[in-house]
């Protein structure tokens, strides 16, 4: 009987036992238990080893770790070397995935993604990842329980060098394996949305346009030039070439609310399309964009600025009359009518217009101007070296009979033609010869829709003009490079009437519309 009450008591002690260390694992200890739907990573190791509790204790506070987001973010940090946390919706979590996917197929990385937006505590977890990483966006990036940023910064390890070498020397990946970058280099294999996606993940600066659309090929050589310029690195997709167009397409509207081509991305926003960038360009507001996200860089702007501030005297120097201005504007215009009013009456060089307006790096050509001649506002006129005070200046020379005293007496200073290149020599030639004179380019739908233009004042009203296909010459770039000389526009069209550039189609577009091209034209004598 008493070894049967025993027997009984033992196995209820047992039970009891039991039951205590249920309710522990269940009530006290719910952070060991691993929410693994929201973890994703190749092979990665159980979260249930005991670490250094000490070092934890530095990082997350003695009482810190109490809570079960701040105990769950420590496990994952101590037991797995390389650690992203992320939110599947987030198109910056996306590419940071893509790029250390790519070191696990060159490398052999072994990293732990963790998606915070499927774990029921995702706001405790972004606060603990805050008092970590100093920022409350995703993705956060950890490599041996250091905070090293989220997307942008990742990227730009990558691309420096710096993370492969940051990674090679903890030993936590080995020897390049040579093998095709993952989802990008292979991306044209994606389809649809995937390689939307993986396109604008892998390039910060991604265009999706149409080889045969003139507004794809306008922000092309709008970007192009920011590349000669700046060496900014831009990337592009003609839709049109491929077989999935219209799911790429459809992707493409999704994304950014914008059903026509072509479209720009900088780090995943969308800036919209041509008329868009442009419009950003001529405030400013792409350069700025470009620099605050790491595209353009601040040395390459200032190294730049130099230049032009070379370049400025170096204009000065050789030409006895020179104007600074956009065309598109009233003063300009003004002061280009006061000086040809002279052409001819004097043995002195012509003047030479520089129309900023038409160039890439417009706004740092207005800084480079007011440097060399203390004017606030354009435009600027130099007469022998001096600027006479904008407009006004000019105006009141013209008006006390000084200018013209000036530009008599005047001794070219321009450059012999010997020091000049073959290139300007025949821009300067031709647009001396032929008062009506345009640049072309043979497939530039804008040099189309100049020639169409010319071609009706030809019809109607006897225009004479000429016109040069700079891409069928030998020397088309250097050709490009005189026109930026001698005018100041690298861009084709390039309109010249008597020795003024007045820019490209879009300008002689407007000029015809409001009338002022034909005023122009007859003012000049050049129609019937």
């Amino acid at each position: 009987m008493s070894l049967a009450v025993t027997l009984y008591r033992n196995r209820l002690v047992l039970a009891l036992a039991l039951l205590v260390c249920a309710l522990y694992i269940l009530l006290v200890r719910p952070a060991r238990n691993v929410d693994t739907a929201s973890l994703s990573y190749e092979g990665f190791t159980s979260l249930q080893r005991e670490g250094n509790n000490q070092r934890w204790a530095a990082i997350f506070g003695r009482g810190g770790g109490g809570r079960p987001a701040a105990r769950f973010v420590q496990t994952a940090l101590r037991e797995n070397r390389v650690v992203l946390f992320s939110k599947t919706t987030c198109p910056y979590c996306k590419a940071a995935k893509l790029l250390l996917e790519h070191y696990r197929e060159q490398y052999g990385l072994r990293f732990l993604v963790v998606e915070a937006d499927k774990r029921g505590d995702s706001m405790e977890i972004k606060k603990v990842l805050a008092s970590l990483c100093q920022h409350r966006t995703f993705p956060s990036i950890f490599v041996d329980a250091k905070c090293i940023g989220g997307n942008v910064d990742i990227q730009r390890l990558d691309k420096s060098g710096a993370l492969a070498q940051m990674l090679t020397e903890r030993g936590i990946i080995g020897a390049r394996r040579n093998l095709p970058l993952p989802g990008f280099s292979q991306a044209v294999e994606l389809s649809g949305g995937a390689f939307v996606e993986a396109f604008i993940a892998k390039f910060g600066v991604a265009v999706f346009g149409k080889g045969s659309c003139p507004y794809s090929s306008s922000l092309k050589l709008l970007l192009n030039n920011y590349t000669s310029v700046y060496g900014l690195e831009h990337h592009w997709v003609d839709v049109e070439q491929r077989t999935d167009a219209s799911q790429v397409r459809a992707e493409l509207a999704r994304v950014s609310g914008l059903e026509t081509l072509p479209n720009m991305f900088v780090n995943f926003t969308s800036l919209g399309g041509f008329s868009d960038v442009q419009a950003k360009h001529t405030s400013g507001e792409l350069q700025r964009v470009l620099l605050n996200t790491g595209h353009l860089s601040k040395a390459k702007l200032a190294e730049h600025m130099d230049e032009l501030v070379k370049e400025v005297n170096q204009l000065i120097a050789a030409n006895y009359v020179a104007v600074y201005g956009q065309a598109s504007e009233t003063g300009a215009a003004q002061a280009a009518a006061i000086l040809q009013s002279y052409r001819g009456k004097h043995d002195s060089p012509a003047y030479t217009f520089v129309d900023i307006g038409e160039r890439v790096d417009h706004l740092q050509a207005v800084e480079a101007i007011r440097e060399v001649s203390g004017r606030p506002s354009l435009p600027a006129v130099f007469v022998d070296g001096n600027e006479v005070g904008g407009l006004a200046g000019l105006r009141r020379l013209h008006k006390t009979g000084e200018l013209s005293m000036k530009l008599a007496a005047a001794k070219p200073t321009g450059l012999k033609a010997e020091e000049q290149s073959a290139a300007e020599q025949k821009v300067r030639q031709l647009v001396k010869r032929n008062r009506v004179m345009l640049f072309s380019k043979t497939y530039c739908p804008y040099s189309r829709r100049a020639k169409r233009l010319l071609a009706e004042y030809k019809s109607k009203h006897g225009l004479d003009f000429s016109v040069l296909e700079v891409d069928l010459e030998a020397d088309p770039m250097e050709v490009k490079a005189a026109l930026g000389k001698v005018s100041g526009l690298l861009t084709f069209p390039n309109v010249f009437i008597d020795g003024l550039s007045i820019g490209g189609s879009d300008d002689l577009q407007a000029k015809h519309e409001s009338g002022e091209l034909a005023r122009l034209l007859k003012k000049a004598g050049l129609l019937a």
